[in-house]
């Protein structure tokens, strides 16, 4: 059984894949990291986020966030601009201050499918593995300027 998380640092400028083989008990059994030069790598097309969890995200969006905004508005002109340079800091905004009925009140995994939903609706590209509501990785995840 493998594992994988990527990890996408703007810092260095690589994006860094951790592979992690366990046995069938769970018991990670070897890590193996593979480390892209971003500059050869588009990072947007490596996929943070599955089909699947974009679609759950996008359900949430349309049940709990349309009361305030709307699908047009979380395209480039809100999603990113000088407030939200990476999918940490969008994370960090809607975790803590959203629904407005309710700051905070989601499961940690509902913020996080909500993200993959506002990640797919912005361009970028579903792929393998989850996304998972780890800062360290949300933080390497950049959300280009307009």
């Amino acid at each position: 059984m493998s594992l994988a998380s990527l990890l996408v640092s703007c810092t260095n400028q690589q994006a860094v894949i951790l592979e992690q083989e366990s046995d069938q008990a769970g018991v990670v059994s070897s890590n193996e990291e593979i480390i892209l030069n971003s500059s050869a790598v588009d990072v947007e097309s490596l996929g943070f986020f599955t089909r699947v969890q974009a679609s759950r995200g996008g359900r949430r969006f349309e049940q709990l966030c349309t009361d305030c905004h709307r699908v047009n508005e979380i395209r480039r002109i809100w999603f990113g601009g000088e407030r939200h340079k990476t999918a940490a800091s969008l994370y960090n905004v809607i975790s803590t201050t959203m629904p407005d009925s309710n700051p905070g009140g989601l499961d940690i995994d509902q913020y996080v499918d909500i993200l993959a939903f506002l990640l797919s609706s912005n361009g970028y590209t579903d792929g393998d593995i989850e996304l998972l509501p780890d800062l360290g990785i949300l933080e390497g995840i950049a959300i280009p300027l307009n």
